[in-house]
């Protein structure tokens, strides 16, 4: 079934175009999301509405651009690429790693689990993904850790990646520690082909804390190119929130599919509202990985008036730093 936002009453519509944002549709009780072009034309609206601001977002991209190279070029919206080099990379390991060992223990119902925190602050953080296939290890209780986190996705060479597939300087989204056990029963959720709702454009950050081969159940995905393909058929199958392998494997062979592989440092940046995508399967071995989000601050999920980029400032504050880029990054400058 397919919905629409010129479908659903006015004065909600307008709400959310200036003041909520659009992430999903609620119809009926379930969320669904909008289609590709009215992300594209909220966004559309965003950058008109914002004109300076997002103006002034391309000139501070241009000007850091011009000394600094990405660390990849995304094409048919992605790249795979090594980041282990990057400043802060290999802390950022060890922190994954830490917080994960952290959390087995706790999930074990063990006393002493190795580091003090508020446990009912941490049950909270972990129940926001304890159904999703993906599981988000709780590190926010420990400040020096979540700064660490941060630290690499705000590194020039990673944005400016983003930065040049989105055409504007990002803001950072989130950044997540994703354990993936891989000991589910069927496939659910993100299990499933499926696109990502926010915008009609986003960069997200796969890296691998350590190997991941077949056996761990991989993200994969189908380049965006295809993916286009399959959203203009108008095919049912394509237009929902999720899709079955075998129709998609009706159009674009398996040979096509591509997976995000490798030791340690092994990413992809991946546009995944644009590349229909799934990981996280039933498989042998589970899967550690650093995770980032990177939006473009004018999208369908940050309102007109960007009251969310408060938010986003908010969320961050623990992060110190005087950088200009850092701050616009991290949503603390209205730029």
């Amino acid at each position: 079934m397919i919905h629409s936002i010129f479908r659903q009453p006015v004065a909600e519509t307008w709400r959310k175009l200036f003041f909520d944002g659009f992430s999903h549709l609620v119809v009926n009780g379930e969320r669904w999301p909008l289609s590709l072009k009215e992300r594209e034309l909220i966004g559309a609206v965003s950058r008109t509405a914002n004109a300076p601001a997002w103006l002034a977002r391309r000139r501070l991209m241009r000007r850091l651009a011009a000394t600094q190279a990405p660390i990849a070029h995304m094409r048919d919206g992605y790249a795979l690429c090594d980041v282990s080099g990057v400043q802060g990379m290999s802390e950022a390991f060890t922190v994954a790693e830490a917080k994960l060992r952290t959390y087995l223990r706790y999930k074990a119902g063990e006393a002493d689990v190795g580091e003090r925190f508020d446990r009912a602050a941490y049950d909270q953080e972990m129940a926001k993904a304890d159904r999703d296939p993906v599981k988000h290890v709780p590190h926010r209780h420990d400040l020096r850790a979540a700064s660490a986190l941060v630290r690499p996705f705000l590194a020039p060479e990673m944005y400016l990646t983003a930065a040049e597939y989105l055409g504007v300087l990002p803001v950072l989204a989130s950044v997540r520690i994703a354990w993936s056990p891989n000991d589910s029963d069927g496939l659910r959720s993100s299990q499933m082909f499926h696109l990502d709702p926010e915008g009609a454009r986003q960069v997200k950050v796969f890296i691998a804390v350590r190997n991941v081969g077949p056996e761990n159940s991989p993200l994969t995905f189908i380049p965006e190119h295809h993916t286009l393909r399959l959203i203009e058929s108008g095919h049912p199958a394509f237009l929902g929130r999720r899709a079955k392998d075998l129709k998609l494997e009706n159009r674009i062979p398996r040979s096509e599919w591509i997976s995000h592989e490798g030791p340690p440092g092994s990413a992809v940046f991946i546009d995944t509202s644009r590349c229909f995508h799934y990981g996280s399967r039933p498989a042998p071995q589970p899967r550690l990985l650093l995770y980032a989000q990177y939006l473009d601050p004018f999208c369908s999920v940050f309102a007109v008036a960007r009251r969310q980029r408060r938010k986003l400032a908010e969320h961050y504050a623990f992060y110190e730093t005087r950088d200009l880029a850092e701050r616009s990054i991290l949503g603390r400058r209205q730029t």
